[in-house]
C-alpha cells in the first residue's frame, strides 16, 4: 500500500475513533451522545494532528521529507482549528446538541465521584453539580425540541 492511502486510512479511522468512541466512553447515557459540527471540528484537528505525526514517523523511518503531505495537513489542520475557534457554521441546534453532549460528560465524572469520594466537601459539590448539570441538560433538550417543533410550523413538515 502507499504512503498516501496508509495515511488517508490513518486519518480517516482517527476521526471516526474521536468522532464515535469517544462519546460512547465519555457521555454518561447514550441518549445524550450527539452529532454537532463542533465535535466534527474537534475530530478533524485530531485526526490531522495525528497524520502528521504519521508522515514525520514515515519521514524518519525512510530519510525522507515529505514537504507537501506537512504542507497540505498543516492547512486542514489550521482550518479545522478555525472552524471550531470561530464555530463557522454552527448552529442554535448544533450548540444545544454539542452542549448536551459536553454537559453529559460531566455529569458522567460527577457521578463517578460521588461513589468515590471521602470529602464532605467533594460529595456536596458532586452533588450539586450533578442537579445542576441535569437541569441544564433538560432545559437544553427542552430548548432543542421546541426549535424543532418551530421549524415544523415554519415549514409545514
Amino acid at each position: 500500500m502507499k504512503f498516501s492511502q496508509t495515511l488517508a486510512f490513518l486519518v480517516i479511522a482517527t476521526f471516526l475513533i474521536q468522532y464515535f468512541l469517544v462519546s460512547i466512553v465519555t457521555t454518561s447515557n447514550p441518549m445524550y451522545i450527539r452529532h454537532s459540527l463542533g465535535k466534527f471540528y474537534l475530530s478533524l484537528v485530531v485526526a490531522f494532528s495525528i497524520g502528521i505525526v504519521e508522515i514525520m514517523l514515515h519521514d524518519i523511518s525512510y530519510d525522507t521529507r515529505s514537504v507537501n503531505k506537512y504542507f497540505i495537513m498543516m492547512a486542514l489542520l489550521i482550518l479545522s482549528i478555525i472552524a471550531y475557534r470561530n464555530q463557522i457554521f454552527v448552529t442554535d441546534e448544533n450548540y444545544l446538541n454539542q452542549m448536551i453532549e459536553n454537559k453529559s460528560v460531566q455529569l458522567l465524572e460527577d457521578e463517578e465521584i460521588l461513589k468515590k469520594s471521602h470529602s464532605y466537601g467533594v460529595t456536596r459539590m458532586a452533588k450539586l453539580s450533578v442537579q445542576n448539570t441535569q437541569e441544564e441538560i433538560n432545559k437544553m433538550v427542552r430548548l432543542l425540541n421546541a426549535q424543532k417543533d418551530l421549524k415544523k410550523v415554519r415549514f409545514g413538515n
